[in-house]
């Protein structure tokens, strides 16, 4: 682990020191006030290394990572005026008139800090924002004239000091409105010190499922623990679900998967989808598939009908869905795979580091099986 946090305290460190240095190119007769802005920068390069000791403490924690935000729009926003300042000084070399184009170090820190603004006001709305995102699958597997299935899913709640009860209440009557027959939970729905969040297990367990309700390991569950997220888990009336298939009423099969995380905490990880999955779509079960990651085995395609999954965020902050969408093979969404199946990724429920969104809303997401058109 020791490269890993070594390459996050570089990128923490370098978005610190564009900040700095773009406050100093505007305003250079700052005086000791410059000194306070670096022991600042770097209180917070290391804040989200220091603020896990002292979990219990709501306040630190949400600056530490509301700051994170900060620092990662004023880099991207001032990346794209400094791309605009070295374009007009090229087009300049030629037309010397259009320098007057070149934005001051003053101006620019103004437009950026203004965006800034703009974009944590935003993003402190939005978090709360929760929708219902409702998709309708058409299926062969129910009979003519038989009532729809309705099977709700969340993901990415991360349940700790930084989500509080404000919007896991939200999230409960999110759910509650979409009366599901069937209630997944498709991992990271811990995250931190389990002790802070029994109230808020028991706000989940409210939540009616009369088929049942379903869990899988997310990666945080293995940074967690295994023993604490099954205890966890199944206080909310959950089924925890590691390399195993159940039969939910005699139409429906859920299969569940571990998150890939597990294998480098050395313990026991099942990950074996093929070993689960029938050889082929039967004519009348549904199978469906909730695996952490959204990322779909090719092997497995043509053998369930729906693949649930979050991990993603839907980006979660702006412009982090360019980079989001190149670590996942699918960001958020339904996405049709082929032979009948489909794979469905949520944006999430909650925020993992800055409690913000930004052009990527949380969501609950509901899945209505109907039965195929004769």
């Amino acid at each position: 682990m020791l490269p890993f946090f070594v390459l996050v305290m570089i990128i923490f460190a370098s978005m610190n020191a564009y900040l700095i240095w773009r406050v100093y190119t505007a305003f250079p007769q700052m005086g000791w006030w410059l000194w306070l802005l670096i022991a600042w920068g770097l209180l917070m390069t290391t804040g989200p290394f220091w603020v896990r000791q002292i979990e219990t403490a709501r306040w630190p924690g949400l600056i530490v990572y509301i700051w994170l935000g900060v620092v990662w729009w004023f880099l991207a926003a001032g990346l794209v005026l400094d791309a605009w300042n070295a374009g007009v000084w090229l087009v300049g070399l030629k037309w010397p008139a259009v320098r007057a184009a070149v934005l001051s170090p003053q101006v620019r820190f103004g437009v950026v800090a203004g965006l800034v603004s703009l974009a944590v006001v935003w993003g402190l709305i939005e978090v709360t924002n929760i929708q219902i995102r409702t998709f309708h699958v058409q299926t062969s597997a129910l009979p003519p004239g038989s009532a729809p299935l309705r099977v709700a899913m969340f993901s990415d709640v991360h349940l700790g000091t930084h989500v509080g009860e404000r919007r896991v209440r939200i999230i409960v009557d999110r759910l509650r409105q979409a009366q599901p027959d069937i209630l997944i939970g498709a991992g990271d729905l811990l995250d931190g010190d389990i002790e802070q969040i029994g109230h808020l297990v028991d706000m989940l367990r409210e939540v009616p499922a009369p088929m049942g309700k379903f869990a899988v390991m997310g990666n945080h569950e293995f940074y967690v623990g295994l023993d604490e997220t099954r205890e966890v888990v199944e206080s909310a009336g959950f089924r925890l679900l590691r390399g195993e298939c159940v039969q939910v009423g005699p139409r429906v099969k859920v299969c569940g998967v571990d998150d890939p995380a597990g294998t480098r905490r050395g313990g026991e990880v099942f990950l074996d989808e093929q070993a689960l999955l029938p050889p082929s779509l039967p004519d009348n079960e549904i199978v469906i598939l909730i695996k952490h990651r959204p990322e779909v085995d090719e092997a497995s395609i043509g053998r369930f009908h729906v693949q649930f999954s979050g991990h993603s965020h839907g980006g979660q902050i702006w412009p982090l869905h360019l980079f989001s969408g190149r670590s996942n093979q699918f960001l958020e969404g339904l996405h049709e795979l082929g032979s009948r199946s489909k794979i469905i990724v949520s944006r999430g429920a909650g925020t993992w580091g800055p409690p913000l969104r930004l052009l990527a809303p949380p969501d609950v997401v509901l899945v209505v099986f109907e039965p195929a058109p004769l």
